[in-house]
């Protein structure tokens, strides 16, 4: 069996073998961008969704509805928390009938800052089952 080694340094000889002397290499390259691609695939939705809701917030047709109530999802954790969502309702503008409204997750308990406050959600004007709950009067949300 071949070895190569630096009369300098013996301690660091390795085998001559084509997977000894480049298979971290070839693993290294197989693997870096299975995780590039799944980085940038979360990278391109989230700035999908911040594109849609600014689009939304720019174009859609803003409704007032009053809060139905605020949930605690516990079926879902992440990092040993549950997020809550707020549930409004709302007059559709095209049909008029009743519709409820489901906020994205929220880290916090926000009940104490939705007493006797409107909500205002923004409607998409080709597609109304397309909306985005604006609570960015809420302390700590996005602006």
């Amino acid at each position: 069996m071949p070895i190569l080694y630096s009369p300098a340094r013996p301690a660091e000889a390795r085998v001559d073998d084509f997977f000894a002397l480049w298979g971290g290499s070839i693993i290294g390259g197989l693997i870096g961008p299975v995780f590039l691609l799944i980085g940038g695939t979360w990278i391109a939705g989230g700035r999908r969704k911040w594109r849609r809701v600014a689009t939304l917030m720019r174009e859609g047709r803003r409704i007032e509805t009053e809060l139905e109530k605020v949930e605690h999802l516990t079926r879902i954790k992440v990092q040993h928390r549950h997020p809550y969502r707020v549930v409004t309702r709302g007059a559709d503008p095209l049909s008029g009938e009743s519709r409820r409204f489901l906020s994205d997750y929220l880290w916090y308990d926000p009940s104490p800052y939705l007493q006797d406050v409107s909500v205002p959600v923004f409607i998409g004007r080709d597609d109304p089952r397309r909306y985005h709950m604006d609570l960015s009067f809420l302390p700590g949300a996005p602006k």
